[in-house]
């Protein structure tokens, strides 16, 4: 069983891609609605998101609690019951960097100006905190979509390794 504490921020973003493939090969849908569906017919699994993925090849014990025509969600159970990193993974599929590093507990130690890192622009704003927005960044379209989301992902990964080194490290 994985220890995702131990992972680096950019790390498990790389865990989330390796399991979201895994899920595609095994025959799951990506659906960013939640964390985990169930067929209500056949009660199996039918579709997980981005963090869903981890959940579900982690074999994270909460599976066990979920009825087999039910959903996980942040809104289905308490969140004091899911590991912090399944929230910061639910906001960094969403372009939210700042809110993926919050989660997970790191806090700046610098106070910068804006930067431009390869193909990426960061705007960053320095009043306590810094504000990272990733222009030209995609959400998660929809079926079909899956190849570009796990490259795009791929490419997070390593911007967020850099801005942790620098930033947060």
């Amino acid at each position: 069983m994985k220890d995702l504490s131990k992972l680096t921020p950019g790390n498990l973003i790389k865990t989330a891609v390796q399991d979201m493939k895994i899920s595609i090969n095994q025959g799951l849908k990506i659906d960013m609605d939640a964390w985990i569906k169930h067929n209500i017919e056949s009660g199996k699994i039918c579709s997980v998101c981005f963090a869903g993925s981890v959940m579900l090849q982690k074999g994270d014990d909460i599976l066990k609690s979920m009825s087999p025509n039910g959903k996980i969600d942040m809104i289905s159970f308490s969140t004091s019951l899911f590991p912090k990193e399944y929230g910061a993974l639910d906001e960094i599929r969403r372009g939210n960097i700042e809110q993926f590093f919050d989660i997970l507990g790191y806090k700046p130690k610098v106070q910068t100006e804006s930067r431009r890192c390869g193909s990426v622009d960061l705007d960053i704003y320095s009043q306590n905190k810094l504000n990272f927005r990733l222009i030209k960044f995609e959400p998660y379209k929809g079926e079909g979509d899956e190849q570009r989301f796990i490259n795009q992902m791929l490419n997070v990964a390593e911007l967020v390794d850099y801005i942790y080194n620098i930033y947060y490290k």
